[in-house]
């Protein structure tokens, strides 16, 4: 747009204004967004060609003082909108008129101008309109009508948020959404919405995902890699939209059981002058509180103490009874065990803690100091969005890389997105969405490739950490330098590439009936490349091995829709759709060892398969290939009178080829009723404070499709070779074909209330709910022993989870130059095992959760430990009984027994006996579950000026945990490799530690003596359990805003991540443990506290 002098019969002169118009064209250019439509602003000047036109110029701001870009500015057909610094300036025929001022979330304002005066307007905030617009299923609804339980998190609340993970932005914002971060490693995080609803089996924890009305691929079935929420730039979020109950989720059926997240990407908007945003921040990652240990010559003196109290049990003839010997003589006559080191006579021998004068064993080396280091981010973006008449455009690039605290892992991402929205024909519009994104995910895990799989679902630390010696020689020596090079020579690499797109035309047939058809792909591959040296290999040869994996959504999404207003009171809208998508994934893997050269890091096609003088293979391969396709059929009906009464429902019909012939489909109701009870005249009286008082209740059925496609059908596999020819068996575990294996489903129950006080100043949103899901899905062990499968596919279990939700906000100060408002959200579950096809308790048999009991009537995966009160103090005190003449004291595994200086536990089924072989049948009890009683989240924000600050805090109370690695590092065990008996201890101070040692003492913990068959230091102990509380700071910002000047718009902020936590848990760090078993193996990466400083500028 053209700027004319003021004074009349000057030449018009080029300004700042055109020079910036001019960048910006430039720039819009560069990301191929400029159409023929052109601009309003442009096509102004043609409106005046035969008038002398009066340039108006002005400033709107908002009741704070900032300016507000974007505002409309109109008179008649003729428009403008202001810039990112609030200005307009506009070409109009009259000297004096009206114009009219709007923009969303603010009122509507008219004020008459006059030529040659600059005005200033100051619009006001729209309480009603503010968040107006709420994304749900399909499409998007006015807050004040939606009738479901629905939390929306805005971008204002994202923002200066530096993680490698998106949904780590909501952690703590949301009531009954527990977000927990397991490991520092970007990927490992956890989302459960309403409680837990699955038995271990699967991965299928997390909610759906649905990003700009797309849902997101399932990558589920991936070998290795894929993580949705990794892949996408928490700087191009304009919102989320949590869908927590039936109301809200059932529109997508039989995959949301688990809720639904709802990410909406940033937009442009019509008519809207280009806006050009660009951030840089630079990161500090402290080095991360590590898990306590001691060493060096600690370790040796109390680990030679405990092997020197080491002694085995022998049977007395003349007493009838099972002795430990008091003396070498006694242990000597009776072939017993009296000190480790003794050895019946024959002398053992432990160099390692022997030989303290030899400098080799004479250390005290920290490996996690080495392996552990600070770590920075560097996180940069840009992004421009505007629009014309007829499109709008909303492009980013962004820069992620993080490099980890443990060595040799970080996390690096570069993504693009384009959102463009075009009108090309009158009664037709449409959207193209494209998104791009790459990472380097740096990892080194034990699990590191899919021939060596890891038994964690989270990263962890290199074994040796936790199991290595301390007195061994530390960073310098070739001995340090032989035990760490498997970890510091092995390379890996992990690329994902992500390509996300959607198109959608809407064709508005008359007023109110829109059609709309969409399109859209979601494609990631995964490619995973491992190297081992061939001096890290006992033949001398390298290791190499390949993994891609690939996984395509195709989605077509058809949607007809109504909307309408009768007589001003009766509002209508409907919909019916019908959705089609298609999944394919295909992983092939590989390995080669036997490279020419080191230098050589892939497999190549020459060289040998086979070894036969070792009888081994030098190669290996193997590829699968997956698809399923589901249908669905749905449709939504909604009503309400004069916003007051509301009534509607959704139903939908899904089938999946993922289920038995007999069941593919079902179905998927919700009903839901509404009553703004603050708009019936019987509460006038309320009317100066009350604003909404709106009473809902809903009930609705979803579901949950299982991952893996083909169990229904019953799987079969290639078998070893009969007579020279390949075979061809059922599969052990799924082998069995089960027709009517169908649907998880899950029924939901709620009554909540939203409150708005005082012009929106206070809001309250309260919820009780109950989900009941039955038809879990579990393989159970076949009865019989003569079958040809181990495991058939079952609907067998049944979960409950019901609870309360409370959600509140504040604006306390609301002025032009000061703001204060607080948020603060708590919840409580409860979480049930209700139903069990053979009426028994659950026991995953999966390793992770060998310290795991869901029993009915309790909630999930509770931890299952022995029942441990304290220490035996008196040999009398001991549980004894005769076995015919033979006397016995209550034993452990075999014929050792428990003794005075023992610890106390309790022989649960009374066999005389305390054992534990991994099933039922044993001798431990129910401590507790390891989903939190409470949680929930505090957030305050205020503003002073230009000022900015603003905290998050999130809690969690009642959360179990067992820690299945401090105190277990007390004992000390007899191994079949003596090296292997020295461990570093998981304690900062031994001496704090009071072993027992004489009767009567009141020790906590029992003698320090290496046992075999005993279990006083066992690590699934009750005592080793432990209810937990914590309070954790999430983050921390503090800004400040140039508002004027040649840095105008200029915002410079520090930020601190994770600055502290109030806990009472005795282990390191309460939230990093297995969401799932509520165990704390005191393996996982540790989350850092991570300090940033930033600049962002708006021009």
């Amino acid at each position: 747009m053209k700027h004319f002098s003021q004074n009349k019969g000057s030449k018009p002169q080029k300004t700042n204004h055109e020079i910036k118009n001019g960048f910006k064209i430039i720039l819009l250019l560069c990301f191929s967004f400029f159409t023929s439509y052109g601009s309003t602003e442009l096509s102004v000047i043609s409106n005046f060609q035969d008038k002398p036109p009066y340039l108006i110029k002005g400033t709107v701001i908002d009741i704070k003082g900032f300016p507000i870009p974007g505002a409309t500015v109109r008179m008649g057909t003729i428009g403008t909108a202001t810039d990112n610094n609030g200005e307009f300036s506009i070409l109009l025929s009259q000297a004096e008129g009206i114009l009219t001022f709007s923009c969303v979330g603010f009122k509507s304002l008219t004020k008459t101008y006059q030529f040659g005066i600059v005005m200033k307007v100051q619009l006001q905030e729209d309480v009603n309109e503010l968040e107006e617009v709420t994304v749900v299923g399909y499409g998007t609804q006015r807050k004040d009508e939606v009738m479901g339980s629905v939390s929306v998190i805005k971008a204002e609340q994202l923002e200066n948020r530096i993680v490698g993970n998106s949904v780590l932005a909501l952690k703590g914002q949301s009531a009954g959404v527990r977000i927990t971060q397991v490991t520092g490693a970007a990927e490992d995080v956890d989302i459960s919405i309403r409680g837990d609803i699955d038995l271990g089996l699967s991965k299928r924890r997390q909610p759906l995902i649905v990003i700009d009305n797309v849902i997101a691929s399932d990558e589920t079935n991936l070998s290795v890699g894929g993580n949705v929420l990794t892949s996408i730039n928490v700087n191009d979020i304009e919102s989320y939209s949590v869908l927590k109950d039936a109301a809200a989720t059932a529109i997508y059926g039989s995959r949301a059981a688990n809720g639904v997240v709802m990410i909406t990407t940033k937009q442009g908007k019509y008519n809207q002058k280009a806006q050009i945003s660009a951030n840089f921040s630079y990161t500090a990652i402290a080095r991360p509180k590590l898990i306590d240990r001691i060493g060096g010559n600690a370790e040796r003196l109390f680990r030679m103490e405990a092997l020197e109290n080491y002694a085995s049990v022998y049977f007395d003839k003349e007493t009838n009874t099972y002795k430990y010997p008091a003396s070498f003589e006694e242990a000597y006559q009776n072939g017993a065990d009296f000190n480790y080191f003794w050895n019946k006579g024959n002398g053992a021998s432990l160099r390692i803690y022997q030989d303290s004068l030899n400098p080799f064993y004479n250390n005290s080396t920290d490996y996690f100091d080495y392996y552990f280091n600070p770590a920075r981010v560097i996180n940069a973006n840009l992004q421009v969005r505007g629009g014309a008449q007829n499109i709008a455009y909303s492009v980013g690039l962004g820069y992620y890389d993080q490099t980890g605290t443990l060595r040799k892992t970080g996390h690096r991402r570069l993504s693009a997105f384009s959102n463009l929205s075009f009108k090309p024909i009158n009664k037709l519009q449409g959207n193209f969405r494209f998104y791009l994104s790459y990472q380097d995910n740096a990892a080194a895990n034990k699990g590191i490739d899919m021939f060596n799989l890891s038994e964690y679902d989270y990263s962890t630390y290199p074994d040796f950490l936790l199991n290595t010696s301390t007195v061994l020689p530390g960073k310098g020596t070739p001995a340090f330098d032989e035990l760490t090079k498997r970890y510091d020579k092995t390379l890996q690499k992990n690329d994902v590439y992500r390509l996300r797109s959607s198109f959608d035309l809407t064709y508005n047939i008359i007023k109110g009936v829109a059609l709309k058809t969409s399109v859209a792909v979601d494609f990631v591959q995964n490619n995973q490349n491992i190297f081992k040296p061939s001096e890290l290999d006992e033949y001398g040869e390298t290791y190499s091995s390949g993994a891609i994996s690939r996984h395509l959504m195709l989605l077509n999404d058809n949607l007809l829709t109504y909307q309408h207003t009768f007589n001003d009171v009766h509002n209508f809208d409907a919909l019916l759709g019908f959705s089609l998508q298609q999944d394919e994934s295909n992983n092939i893997s590989g390995y080669g060892k036997r490279a020419a050269s080191d230098l050589i890091h892939y497999v190549p096609w020459q060289g040998s398969v086979y070894d036969p003088d070792n009888n081994r293979a030098l190669k290996d391969f193997t590829s699968d290939y997956q698809k399923s396709t589901m249908v669905g059929i749905f449709g939504r009906i909604n009503y309400n009178y004069a916003k007051k009464y509301f009534i509607g429902a959704t139903l939908r019909r899904d089938a999946s080829s993922r289920f038995g012939e007999n069941v593919r489909w079902a179905w998927f109701p919700s009903y839901f009723v509404a009553w703004d009870i603050a708009k019936e005249n019987f509460m006038n009286w309320s009317k100066n404070f009350l604003d909404n008082a709106k009473l809902r209740f809903s009930y609705g059925k979803t579901g949950r499709i299982f991952e893996f496609p083909y169990v229904a059908f019953g799987e079969l596999q290639q078998y070893l070779p009969f007579m020279g020819q390949p075979t061809v068996t059922m599969e052990w575990n799924s082998g069995l074909e089960n027709r009517n294996l169908t649907w998880e489903k899950t029924d939901q129950y709620d009554i909540g209330a939203d409150f708005s006080f005082w012009g929106g100043r206070l809001t309250a949103v309260a919820d009780y709910y109950l989900k009941r899901t039955t038809g879990m899905l579990y393989n159970p062990e076949v009865p019989g022993t003569h079958t040809a499968v181990r495991r058939y596919w079952q609907n067998m279990f049944g979960v409950d989870n019901y609870g309360f939700e409370l959600e509140l906000h504040a604006d306390l100060i609301r002025n032009e130059k000061l703001n204060l408002n607080i948020g603060f959200n708590i919840s409580k579950n409860w979480n049930i095992l209700t139903r069990s096809a053979n009426g028994r308790d659950f026991k995953n048999p999966d390793a992770r959760f060998a310290n795991n009991l869901s029993i009915i009537g309790k909630g999930l995966y509770g931890i299952y430990a022995f029942d441990d009160r304290g220490i035996y103090n008196s040999q009398n005190d001991v549980f004894r009984y005769w076995d015919g003449n033979v006397l016995k004291y209550l034993a452990g595994n075999g014929n050792a027994f428990y003794r005075e200086g023992d610890r106390i536990i309790m022989d649960v089924d009374g066999n005389g006996q305390i054992y534990n072989y991994g099933s039922l049948a044993d001798d431990r009890i129910y401590i507790g579950p390891p989903q939190p009683a409470i949680q929930g989240g505090f957030s305050s924000n205020l503003t002073y000026k230009n000022f900015d600050f603003n905290i998050l805090f999130n809690y969690v109370i009642g959360k179990w945990i067992l820690n299945t690695a401090k105190w277990a590092s007390l004992g000390t065990t007899i191994e079949i490799n003596p090296i292997d008996i020295a461990k570093p201890y998981l304690i900062d101070n031994l001496n704090k530690i009071h072993f027992w040692r004489y009767p009567g003492d009141k020790a906590d913990f029992p003698r320090n003596a290496a046992n075999v068959g005993l279990n006083n230091f066992a690590s699934n102990l009750a005592s080793n359990a432990q209810k937990v509380y914590y309070i954790q700071c999430q983050t921390i910002t503090l800004g400040y805003t140039i508002r004027k000047s040649i840095f105008n718009n200029t915002r410079i902020f520090f930020n601190v991540e994770n600055p502290f936590t109030i806990t009472n848990y005795k282990g390191n760090n309460p939230e990093n443990t297995d969401p799932a078993t509520g165990i704390d193996r005191a393996n996982a990466l540790p989350v850092s506290r991570q300090f940033t400083f930033g600049i962002s500028k708006e021009f």
